[in-house]
């Protein structure tokens, strides 16, 4: 997760170290279609200042951006092992979606603050929200390492999660096949765990 700055950062998942690798950028680039704002996020400039009204308006190339006080913040983009584990988790929610009534939502757009608006890979709610863009915090939220995330920023994303009142957040990391939960700093887990369900799953089953 950064601003839209034209450069690439990648974090090493075995050593928690940030590189950066600095890319061509681009002017930035504004189209309307059908009547919405379509944004290329290779060519925001950096620290853009929008109104939420224009955020919730705009449609994006690439994965859905975050919102941070009047800042457009692009996420990672997501290769093959983190799709997987997207997906292995979201099939394990699905099947007690109807015993235990726990809807499983995949890149969603959470209303953390009055001008911030966080993506979580996966939300997951006891009964399905009642608004479009919950401002209620989830039971479960989880975030999945792509290639180019930035360790630092996870930690910021997965504590506003904690502070927001998430009850479980989890970090899942596809790269050292490796899960963790968070609360006000990361502890690795043989298996992520909802104990009030008595639900767990473990490691080997999310990386498959």
């Amino acid at each position: 997760m950064r601003p839209y700055s034209g450069t690439s950062s990648h974090w090493d998942g075995e050593r928690g170290e940030d590189l950066v690798q600095a890319e061509d950028i681009d002017p930035p680039v504004a189209l309307r279609q059908e009547q919405r704002d379509v944004v290329d996020s290779k060519h925001m400039a950096a620290h853009t200042q929008v109104s939420v009204e224009e955020y919730l308006r705009a449609s994006f190339d690439g994965p859905e951006p975050e919102y941070l006080d009047g800042e457009i913040v692009e996420r990672g983009m997501p290769n093959l092992p983190h799709s997987n584990a997207q997906r292995r988790l979201m099939v394990w929610f699905a099947g007690m979606e109807e015993r235990l009534s726990l809807h499983c939502f995949p890149e969603l757009r959470l209303r953390v603050g009055a001008r911030r608006y966080r993506v979580a890979d996966l939300a997951v709610f006891q009964g399905r929200p009642a608004e479009d863009v919950p401002s209620t915090p989830p039971l479960v939220a989880i975030e999945i390492l792509s290639p180019d995330d930035r360790f630092a920023q996870i930690l910021t994303k997965l504590e506003e999660y904690r502070t927001w009142g998430v009850t479980h957040v989890w970090f899942v990391n596809p790269i050292s096949r490796k899960l963790y939960v968070y609360s006000a700093g990361l502890s690795e887990v043989a298996m992520l765990r909802l104990p009030e369900y008595g639900v767990e799953i473990a490691a080997p089953e999310v990386f498959r």
